[in-house]
């Protein structure tokens, strides 16, 4: 059979305002000759329920076009900035699609329903078989058993040919066995007896006796559960023309239930029962059709059974012929037919078509636009659970537009939204405990619902989740997870995430350094176009730092990003023509882009303009030109500029030198939240430049750029002050203060520091091993050597928490002879610097290979370890090295004795 099937079913026509054609018995009828009986039967049913019946006559506006609708994404945008994120109203969809399922609720299960043999048999079995009730509470249930006189008796004689009288009875006692047995009783010996008259009826041709038999199996009532079996059953039904046996086998095939998956078959079996008048079945087929599930895609004809089936009442088809119209799906598009049809089907209280108009009413599509009623549609369709019209509702609420403005039923809503797996309002659920909006700020939760979301990728839930571990809200500030989880965003596509991950792995925060992977991921975000990651990528070939320095690759990067009005950019171009970096000389070009920056009201453009005139870079040297190019940026606020200027006077060399102008501008800059100038005013004031020294002021300024900008080296300082007692007390405790927040923040010294408090117990800290080794790691990562030489020691000795391990102490050891650098200041490296401490790792791993501890026992590379050093200027390793030569020497006399006496 083939996976195609091409359905030409009778025509249905339909004029945009109504539907003047019904189908009756499988036949169509035009509504002008139907008659008032046959309209009735197909005409679509109200709903009590429903308090805002919408009138399928109401006066509409009716908006024709002969062009696909293109979907406004107006309607309802939240104005409330929401710091990392913005709760925003997501346009609805103006109209839900067509269903995206079949009809089949109930057709495998085994209902009381009137199946149209309505004879005396069904009265004489019902007489045999009763039901006593008692009066309990629960209404107890006792079975009267017939007596076997009084039961007809099943056919002994396999040729016996029973009275179509007898088959209807025996179907009618099977009826009857089957309804005896309470619904939520675990015993099968009434089923068992209902199957037995059954396969008595089905034998001799009773179609419904076979469907019943397809309903035992498929439900396991009396024999096992074998869909198998019961789809052969329904299959012989059908095959004998029963309309809803054909419905079933048909869903059958869809489902893969009983038989192997086929669309197209399960089309032919639909196809059937819809010719027969079956709305069920019309609609099904006009689903295949709308989808192309087993049939070519086709909406004309999709449309066509759902006409069908909706003039019979079928409340999904009427939705999904709402839909098509407001689409113009099939059809030209028409509000006004697609707002009637909405409403047949919604006046039945299904909610997809409650929530359709509320769409249109949102939207303004087909009616005036009111919020108002779009609200109350919506309300309809959430409070039976659609998860669109809750979601649609929350946003309403969280925005005040329809309804007032309230939270705490915009958080009721999202949340039901949410539960049902709604990946927005997931998100939306962690906005609103994240910001405290509509009760308490509740940041577990807010995160739990951030990866409901992010799990099922949601971009923005990924970088909400990412922001919330580089800035600590709610969570441990922690680089690396939010690296995680910008990465998830980054492979997504998205621009912004592969700019940051490329400069996280520039910088090594939070991902290991590494330029390759730093240029990839820029290159991704400037392939697509932005300007920012061109601009990292022309930093990263001026400056040599990742890659080969690179002048003429450098200048088409900042170029592309100059031309999309990228300010530094331009600053960058212009100081490259002035230079004749990866392009000829210009001064006149280069002062162009300067000025082009500039006018953009960017001040460092007019920093760099005076740092031309002040090197004589393509202009005339003129420092008073650069002077007052310097002050332009400086009014503007630029703190380089005002630190520049400092530091003219602090030098004193274009100028007469003048410590207290130089401190008059860092004062400047530094009030104005330079945190680096804050330091310098400390840096001047500690070391009594520009006036005496003065450490209370000194202090003050530390502390200012630590407790402001956590400026790293301030709060490393402030501890070096507090440990020394310089210009106050010791005091060990605010010294382990300062320390902790400077190495908390990433400096390695401070990191180390913190690392031999808790190693030796000093300064009032509890000794505890664990929490050393913790601090050193941090410090040894970032390529502190005397960090990592410690932690080799603690492995190698052993402490209280840390089993000894000579593998981990030797990796350790080595690593501290590495040279790769480190994020301290050359002033703050003092201790690594001081000379007793040259060589101490060399001179450890020497000593393991001596000892044999983590690596053979090996003189010779012991030797060559501490020979290194003693290079390295430590003189405790000279009589080792002595002795060391001493034994080599007769090793190798030994070997060479030995090597004689075997030849």
């Amino acid at each position: 059979m083939s996976s195609q099937l091409s359905i030409n079913p009778m025509r249905i026509t339909a004029v945009p305002d109504a539907v003047l054609e019904i189908v009756i018995d499988g036949q169509v009828v035009h509504a002008s000759t139907a008659s008032p009986q046959q309209q009735q039967q197909c005409a679509p049913k109200q709903s009590k329920r429903n308090p805002l019946v919408i009138s399928t006559t109401a006066s509409v506006s009716s908006e024709r076009s002969h062009s696909p609708i293109s979907i406004r994404r107006d309607p309802l945008h939240n104005p409330l900035a929401m710091g990392f994120s913005t709760l925003s109203l997501r346009a609805p969809q103006y109209v839900p699609d067509v269903f995206d399922g079949l009809d089949d609720e109930g057709d495998f299960e085994p209902l009381d329903n009137d199946d149209g043999y309505n004879d005396v048999g069904d009265a004489l079995a019902n007489a045999h078989i009763s039901n006593q009730h008692s009066d309990g509470e629960h209404g107890t249930q006792s079975i009267s058993h017939p007596s076997h006189a009084d039961i007809p008796q099943l056919p002994t004689n396999p040729d016996e040919q029973p009275t179509k009288e007898s088959v209807a009875l025996y179907y009618r006692t099977g009826r009857s066995y089957e309804r005896v047995e309470p619904a939520n009783s675990t015993s099968t010996q009434h089923f068992s007896t209902a199957l037995e008259y059954y396969l008595a009826a089905a034998q001799h041709g009773h179609v419904e006796a076979m469907i019943r038999i397809g309903h035992l199996y498929t439900n396991g009532r009396g024999v096992p559960q074998d869909h198998s079996k019961a789809f052969s059953w329904y299959l012989q039904a059908a095959d004998k023309n029963r309309v809803v046996a054909q419905r079933i086998v048909g869903g059958s095939y869809f489902r893969g239930r009983g038989v192997l998956q086929d669309y197209a078959t399960a089309a032919e079996w639909y196809t059937k029962a819809a010719y027969q008048g079956d709305s069920r079945a019309q609609y099904n087929v006009g689903f295949m059709c709308h989808y192309g599930r087993g049939v070519e895609q086709d909406y004309s004809i999709a449309l066509t059974w759902f006409l069908a089936a909706g003039n019979q009442g079928h409340a999904l088809a009427q939705s999904s012929i709402g839909s098509m119209y407001a689409k113009g799906q099939g059809t030209v598009t028409d509000f006004g037919a697609a707002m009637r049809w909405f409403g047949k089907a919604a006046n039945q209280g299904l909610p997809l078509a409650q929530f359709g108009i509320g769409s249109l009413f949102a939207q303004g599509l087909g009616v005036d636009r009111n919020l108002g009623r779009a609200a109350e549609w919506y309300l309809l369709a959430a409070q039976q659970g659609h998860a669109d019209a809750q979601s649609c509702l929350a946003n309403m609420y969280s925005i005040g537009q329809g309804v007032p403005l309230d939270f705490v039923k915009a958080r009721k809503w999202f949340l039901k939204a949410a539960n049902q797996g709604n990946v927005q309002d997931q998100y939306s659920m962690g906005i609103l405990y994240s910001r405290g909006l509509g009760g308490r700020h509740d940041y577990p939760k807010a995160m739990k619902w951030f990866l409901k979301a992010a799990n099922q990728g949601l971009i923005d839930a990924q970088h909400s989740i990412a922001i919330m571990h580089i800035t600590g809200e709610g969570v441990p500030q922690d680089h690396a997870k939010a690296m995680l989880w910008y990465m998830k965003v980054a492979e997504q596509g998205n621009v912004d995430a592969q700019r940051i991950i490329g400069l996280a792995y520039f910088h090594g925060q939070g991902l290991s350094q590494d330029f390759p992977r730093a240029m990839d991921w820029l290159m991704k975000a400037a392939d697509q176009g932005d300007a920012r990651a061109q601009f990292n990528i022309g930093s990263m070939y001026r400056s040599g730092k990742g890659v080969s320095q690179d002048f003429t690759k450098a200048f088409p990067w900042f170029l592309k990003a100059a031309e999309q009005g990228h300010a530094k950019a331009q600053c960058s171009i212009g100081g490259m023509y002035a230079k004749g970096q990866g392009t000829p000389k210009d001064c006149d070009t280069a002062m162009r882009w300067l000025l082009q920056a500039a006018n953009q009201g960017y001040p460092q453009a007019q920093f760099d303009i005076g740092n031309l005139y002040s090197q004589g870079l393509g202009v005339v040297k003129e420092f008073s030109e650069a002077l007052e190019w310097y002050q332009k940026a400086a009014k503007q606020g630029h703190i380089d500029a005002q630190s520049t200027i400092g530091n003219i006077y602090y030098d004193g060399k274009e100028v007469k030198q003048d410590f207290t102008k130089a401190r008059g501008w860092f004062l400047m800059a530094g009030e104005h939240g330079r945190i680096h100038d804050q330091y310098n005013l400390g840096h001047l004031f500690h070391n009594g430049l520009g006036g005496p020294q003065d450490y209370e002021q000194a202090m003050k300024w530390y502390l200012h750029s630590a407790t402001h900008g956590n400026h790293t080296s301030a709060q490393y300082k402030l501890g070096l002050m507090y440990r020394n007692g310089e210009g106050i007390p010791r005091d060990g405790l605010q010294a382990k203060k300062w320390f902790t927040k400077a190495a908390t923040q990433g400096h390695p010294e401070a990191q180390y520091i913190i690392g031999t408090l808790y190693r030796d117990g000093a300064d009032g800290v509890y000794k505890n091993s664990t929490t050393a080794m913790s601090w050193f790691i941090k410090a040894a990562n970032r390529g502190h050597k005397l960090a990592r030489f410690s932690i080799g020691c603690i492995y190698r000795d052993s402490q209280p928490g840390i089993p000894q391990d000579f593998y981990q102490a030797m990796e350790w050891f080595l690593k501290a002879t590495y040279s790769d650098g480190g994020d301290g200041g050359k002033e703050e490296r003092v201790e690594e610097e001081e000379e007793g401490l040259k060589g101490i790792s060399e001179a450890a791993i020497g000593r393991m290979y001596l000892k044999g501890q983590g690596v053979f026992q090996d003189n010779t590379k012991a030797l060559e370890w501490f020979s290194k050093a003693v290079e390295k200027g430590n003189r405790g390793a000279l009589e080792t090295v002595r002795v060391l030569q001493k034994e080599v020497e007769k090793e190798v006399k030994r070997s060479k004795k030995a090597a004689l006496k075997f030849w």
